[in-house]
Formats: structure tokens, sequence, C-alpha cells
């Protein structure tokens, strides 16, 4: 079975993180996803919930709270707070849950020869489940999805080992090119 980290930046939001918590979180961890919860918010009272529900798969880790997301992204997909090296780092909203069956189906989809497995719930343009090898019609019908936290699971061995990841954080930690600079990644 191939790992996977669901890494989940938040700041400020500890209702969600509790309902998550305590509704879905038990899908994930039956499916051996481990959780992290990576926060930056200027308060403990979201590592207080996260270190009461903490059992064996979940892990909380404190950042800046002064450090744009996209730059949590970068630093997730480095492997900043992780406690092992996963096949699939997942980043995904504090605020997106999903259903045990899409878990389920996703298991079934996770493949080491695929280098990003994207979660697209609402399937507005009727792709359904689709492979592609042609990068240009990969980002026509998918790269407005790719800038939501949560569609896309990177495979670690293709996506994100041996990446300057320096070279990320000092190109688009730029004030103009901070949002959705992580899709530019992808590609």
């Amino acid at each position: 079975m191939n790992s996977i980290a669901l890494c989940i930046p938040t700041y400020k939001r500890p209702r969600v993180v509790e309902d998550f918590l305590n509704t879905c979180a038990s899908y994930y961890l039956y499916a051996g996803i481990d959780i992290y919860y990576y926060d930056s918010s200027p308060d403990s009272e979201t590592e207080e919930i996260v270190k009461r529900c903490q059992v064996d798969n979940i892990y909380y880790v404190r950042m800046s709270e002064d450090i744009p997301s996209n730059i949590k992204v970068y630093k997730i997909y480095s492997g900043y707070g992780l406690k092992k090296i996963y096949d699939f780092i997942w980043v995904c909203g504090d605020a997106i849950q999903y259903a045990k069956i899409a878990i389920d189906n996703l298991l079934t989809k996770l493949d080491l020869k695929y280098d990003i497995i994207q979660m697209n719930c609402r399937d507005y343009e009727k792709i359904g489940n689709r492979e592609y090898t042609d990068y240009n019609e990969y980002l026509k019908d998918c790269a407005w999805e790719l800038t939501l936290f949560g569609s896309a699971i990177l495979n670690y061995h293709t996506m994100l080992k041996d990446v300057d990841w320096d070279y990320y954080e000092k190109t688009y930690s730029k004030h103009n090119l901070i949002n959705f600079s992580h899709v530019s990644f992808y590609f």
C-alpha cells in the first residue's frame, strides 16, 4: 500500500479543525492516511484541540503566522514537519471534508505511475476519471481546479523529491506572486 500524508494548513479556525476531527478524520485514519495540521494561529486553541484528539497518526506542526499560504504549501511539500517520507502528499484546505466513499475511491487510484491525482468532486466539466498524458490538455481541463488546496495529491518521488525549494520560496514570496503560485509549481 502507498503511504499518504494529508497536510492541512490552518489559521484561526479551531472550530473547523475540531469538526473535521470529530466527524470524518476516522475515515482517513482507517484508510491509512496520516493527518498533519500546520497551524499559524497566534493562539494555542487549535493546538489544544489537535492534541486532545491526537492519536498515533494525527500530528500538529506550528508555523509562523506571517508566512503566506503559498509558502506554507512549499514548506509542506518540502517535507517540513513530516515524520517520515510518504509516497503521496495531499495539501488540503481545513474546511474540505471528503466522505468515506470518496476516500475509498481515492485509495483505488493511488498508483506511483501518476505524478498527480486530482480530486474534482464538483466535476462541472463532466471529465470523470481520466488519465492525462498531454500536459496542455491537463492544463486546459484542470488548472482552474488546481487553485483549490485539496484538489491535488502529489507523488513525492516524481514531483517533490530533489526540488530546489529555496528557489520557489524566493521567487514566489513576492507580494504580487503569492496567490496560486502552487499551480505554477505543478506545471
